[in-house]
């Protein structure tokens, strides 16, 4: 998605794409590095150095949200921010699962497999792995 995105839009071409992703997977350090070396092959160091920025902005806001909510977790404000972010947490989840329903076709085996694992969550004894790899399994079977 990245790519064609970035190709699309003419931020890059092909082969400084692929150059740069060739450069970042045999990096030391996390995947994500590469966008340093798309951002130098396009504009010099100064982009690589604004695309290392972009990219470790997110986790290090997320640790000071994280900081500041348990800080202040037992205020009355937080928790029903909390609770209406919960919410919409779960509306856009069946918003989403519906779509996806509505793009599949359906079959019994879905159909159990989804109560199953709906069940199994709600009771949050079985970890979510195994759910994952008892519906997986079940598909396998389904299909012999």
């Amino acid at each position: 998605m990245i790519h064609d995105e970035l190709i699309s839009q003419h931020f890059a071409d092909q082969s400084v794409f692929a150059e740069s992703l060739a450069v970042g997977q045999i990096s030391p350090g996390p995947n994500g590095l590469w966008v340093v070396c798309l951002g130098y092959f396009m504009g010099g160091w100064k982009y690589g150095l604004l695309a290392g920025i972009a990219i470790a902005l997110p986790p290090l806001l997320v640790l000071l949200v994280a900081r500041i909510y348990e800080r202040h977790r037992s205020h009355p404000v937080v928790q029903g921010v909390v609770s209406g972010i919960e919410v919409g947490v779960i509306a856009i989840f069946l918003v989403v699962m519906g779509q996806f329903l509505a793009s599949s076709s359906p079959s019994v085996l879905s159909a159990v497999c989804f109560l199953a694992a709906f069940g199994l969550t709600l009771q949050k004894s079985v970890p979510s792995y195994a759910i994952l790899l008892g519906a997986a399994v079940a598909g396998i079977l389904w299909v012999r």
